[in-house]
């Protein structure tokens, strides 16, 4: 368990067809996993749905945690203790691709791709894939 007084994030390692989803971060010059803090009050997967719909357009149901440990320090300066939840549909949808509130665009890439663009909090996210590989294993 972790000390509730930490400041919290979620995120979400969302894979569909062999591509995962990443959104622009607020500078539009790096990618990320879609997420975003937790709001007083609010508990991690209703804070991790509220900020997928809202990057995305996307309504997430089966989702569960991945890797949970502290990320950060982004843009604002702050770390986060950040649960990455593990989510997947079986069919690409057509997501918002304009930019959308708080300038943010999703778009899906191929495996392949994750080491060289989902360079946002790169040590973080790496263990993340980690993570992942072990779930498949």
């Amino acid at each position: 368990m972790y000390n509730t007084n930490l400041k919290r994030a979620v995120c979400v390692f969302l894979i569909c067809e062999n591509k995962f989803l990443a959104v622009t971060r607020k500078n539009k010059e790096s990618w990320g996993l879609p997420g975003g803090k937790v709001d007083e009050g609010e508990s991690e997967e209703q804070a991790l749905k509220r900020e997928v719909l809202e990057e995305t357009g996307l309504i997430l149901n089966d989702i569960f945690p991945l890797h949970v440990s502290m990320c950060g320090a982004g843009e604002d300066g702050l770390s986060f203790w950040t649960t990455t939840y593990f989510a997947q549909i079986d069919k690409e949808t057509s997501l918002r691709v304009q930019e959308i509130e708080k300038g943010i665009v999703p778009k899906w890439f191929e495996f392949s791709e994750f080491d060289s663009e989902l360079n946002h909090f790169k040590h973080y996210n790496i263990n993340v894939l980690n993570a992942y590989m072990n779930l498949k294993n």
